[in-house]
């Protein structure tokens, strides 16, 4: 049903259907009109959570529980790091911050990969077992049929990918500064700050007070950075940090601007947050 999440049979050993499949709404019509025999749906796509349109399906229906992507993941005591994309369209890695909330839960990945073990056995050459267990083959063999994901593994182990929104502070209008204080955020003496989750600054291995680099990330080749800024530990959405402007003007691409407003994305830029190189 969704174009590229089917981009993995290509090369794989057989032949994919080649005519056009369902969209939502046509599902829901062949459903209705029994040419579904089977329906498979994973989280997101017709439901998430459990709700009362969970108790009307058809003879028979499985409702598997599984592993949301904030809890951890554990195989043979290592989290294997699934392939996530927020809702900025940023795809990283995700290990997961919470306990799971049953001991024996099991990722979409490792419920989709037994089904096909017991349907499919060997009669064809894709790597089920293997797949379950290490996540990271299942980006190699994207990797093999979709040009733009090169590098796939490589690319989405870079730590540090944040949205940035600038800010801000007490004693300043619009880019004027009055004084190097912020009595709103407890900042005294200093603008060159990095507002960031707790949780977040224990992802990157660094503690409150160390100093990091801010880089842009965007397609068109220009290097953009903003260095020497000191990480304050603040109560801010997990993969978002916080920064002044104008300092941190440099990280916003001229071509970044809001769909109709045409307004700059000050608001939600695209970064990595690194230690500082002069650290």
């Amino acid at each position: 049903m969704q174009g590229e999440h089917v981009i993995a049979t290509w090369g794989m050993g057989f032949a994919p259907p080649r005519q056009h499949g369902y969209d939502v709404v046509a599902t829901i019509a062949a459903m209705a009109e029994r040419r579904v025999r089977i329906f498979v749906g994973l989280g997101g796509n017709f439901a998430t959570k459990l709700n009362c349109s969970h108790l009307i399906h058809a003879r028979k229906a499985l409702i598997l529980p599984t592993l949301g992507r904030t809890e951890i993941d554990m195989h043979n005591g290592v989290p294997p790091g699934a392939t996530v994309e927020d809702s900025m369209s940023m795809v990283h890695i995700s290990f997961g911050l919470n306990q799971s909330a049953l001991p024996d839960l099991l990722s979409e990945i490792v419920i989709v990969a037994r089904m096909a073990e017991a349907t499919l056995g060997n009669r064809h050459q894709l790597k089920w077992q293997a797949y379950r267990d290490d996540y990271a083959l299942i980006r190699d063999d994207i990797e093999q049929v979709f040009d733009d994901l090169h590098d796939y593994n490589a690319r989405v182990a870079r730590p540090g990918g944040f949205h940035l929104m600038t800010t801000r502070s007490h004693d300043q209008y619009n880019t004027t500064i009055h004084a190097m204080d912020d009595r709103y955020r407890g900042v005294f003496g200093m603008r060159r700050v990095i507002f960031i989750h707790q949780a977040d600054i224990a992802l990157l291995g660094m503690q409150a007070g160390d100093w990091g680099d801010v880089h842009g990330v965007w397609d068109d080749g220009v290097q953009r950075r903003a260095d020497g800024f000191m990480l304050v530990a603040y109560d801010i959405p997990l993969g978002c940090i916080g920064a002044y402007y104008p300092e941190t003007n440099a990280l916003v691409p001229l071509a970044s601007m809001a769909d109709g407003a045409g307004t700059p994305t000050y608001k939600s830029i695209p970064v990595l947050l690194t230690p500082a190189a002069a650290a």
